[in-house]
């Protein structure tokens, strides 16, 4: 692959190796203790490096409510659900909707290599906090 930097450009070129990737995976369910499926699954990193939404992972979950986010770069995240119903709709990058859930999120420190299984469960989008 090439590329040209033309000079007065904004682009930059980061990147990042590493065979010592981490993986988050595991199971959402709802209120009734039953798999989530369809749903998002949003891991985001700690309050200091959230100006970089490359950093951001999400996924939805499968026909049994399971995830995998994998190729995760080490640090502290913060893992949260939504039954997020707009194709495309991304509103966790906004810090404002995000405000509301910050307590219910799952921390977690991930170290190279690390594997961690979890359960989550379904957060409820008040209507005020819908996608814009």
């Amino acid at each position: 692959m090439s590329f040209t930097i033309r000079p007065g450009s904004d682009a930059f070129l980061e990147l990042t190796l590493s065979a010592c990737t981490a993986q988050v995976s595991g199971t959402v369910l709802t209120s009734d203790s039953l798999p989530a499926v369809g749903v998002q699954v949003v891991l985001i990193p700690e309050e200091p490096r959230r100006d970089n939404h490359r950093k951001f992972r999400s996924e939805t979950t499968d026909q049994n409510g399971k995830f995998t986010i994998a190729g995760l770069e080490p640090g502290n995240y913060k893992l949260f659900s939504w039954d997020i119903a707009e194709e495309g709709d991304e509103p966790w990058f906004e810090p404002d909707w995000l405000k509301p859930f910050e307590s219910d999120g799952t921390s977690m420190h991930l170290g190279e290599s690390d594997t961690k299984t979890l359960q989550l469960h379904l957060l409820d989008l008040p209507k005020d906090a819908s996608p814009q």
